[in-house]
């Protein structure tokens, strides 16, 4: 009985950290040098996943800085769920700070307005936009830092998967 009461404290400590503290994102990209970082963490050094550009598509999970698990995320990747993934994280936080320039300035125009109209839509806490009109070679840098609750995005997406697997049953009876 002992047993079972400390693993029910246990259980309800760990959901109470997952509501009250945030899972943090920090994502990087040089289009230069083509580097690409992404960390996911929460409670920081205890939980950390990321996916860099030496990995080639693996995302390592690590437990007190100690790799645990990887997992192959390029052949799961689809891209029509992975945009509707994206519009179910509505993040309590996210500074995003973007520099970028092309050879044609009409094109770095178009995607500057695309940012500004795509930043009410994700709702972006902090944009840094800094546009190049007057460059000879093109380049991006991408930066941010994400923050959102577990739980309240857990569930989104746990909606998101029923109604798929909903869906596509249906589509099969057909």
């Amino acid at each position: 009985m002992n047993l079972f009461l400390f693993f029910v404290i246990i259980i309800l400590l760990i959901l109470l950290l997952i509501i009250i503290f945030p899972v943090k994102i920090i994502f990087d990209f040089n289009s230069k040098v083509f580097k690409f970082n992404v960390k996911i963490l929460w409670l920081y050094p205890f939980f950390k996943a990321t996916i860099n550009e030496n990995s080639k598509g693996i995302l390592e999970f690590y437990l007190f800085n100690k790799k645990v698990l990887t997992k192959n995320l390029i052949k799961n990747l689809k891209y029509k769920h992975n945009i509707k993934f994206i519009k179910q994280i509505q993040p309590k936080y996210f500074n995003l700070q973007l520099s970028y320039g092309f050879k044609d300035p009409s094109i770095t125009g178009v995607v500057c307005g695309s940012v500004y109209a795509l930043s009410k839509c994700i709702n972006i806490t902090n944009l840094c936009n800094n546009p190049n009109f007057n460059v000879d070679s093109t380049y991006v840098n991408v930066s941010g830092l994400m923050e959102f609750n577990v739980i309240s995005t857990g569930l989104k997406l746990l909606n998101l998967y029923k109604k798929n697997n909903l869906r596509q049953m249906s589509y099969a009876n057909k």
